[in-house]
């Protein structure tokens, strides 16, 4: 199964490893495949820190595997199973504008908050009075 979100697209390179690998079998290899995400946030590709082209698995034999989390949801796999990496990637095109940007955040933070997940985290606030 290969897991795409509505604001990702297969470019032509990861399309052309995906085809030659399913004539030589070469998938068989492997019961799940982590690809590069190329972010693109506000329309400028992101080439550092941890947006810059993290793989994600996104590939995956369904038998087994399961879905995880309400925000960001991870793959979760079945003990052993082998994993391999694509030499492709998937363009992600979030927050397109800061409208986007600003309804995701929002959207983000309620699911966080009621999913009570960060209820135990540490908070720090950073104030600076003058």
């Amino acid at each position: 199964m290969l897991w795409i979100d509505a604001d990702e697209r297969l470019n032509d390179d990861l399309a052309a490893e995906l085809a030659a690998r399913c004539d030589d079998g070469s998938l068989e290899t492997a019961d799940a495949w982590r690809v590069r995400l190329r972010n693109h946030v506000l329309g400028r590709p992101m080439r550092c820190r941890e947006l810059a082209g993290q793989p994600h698995l996104r590939l995956f034999r369904r038998q087994g595997a399961a879905f995880q989390g309400a925000i960001h949801e991870g793959l979760v796999l079945p003990p052993g199973a082998r994993v391999a990496d694509l030499g492709g990637a998937l363009d992600h095109h979030t927050m397109t504008d800061w409208c986007a940007y600003w309804r995701k955040v929002r959207r983000y933070t309620a699911l966080e908050a009621r999913s009570g997940s960060r209820a135990k985290a540490r908070c720090i606030c950073w104030l600076r009075f003058r």
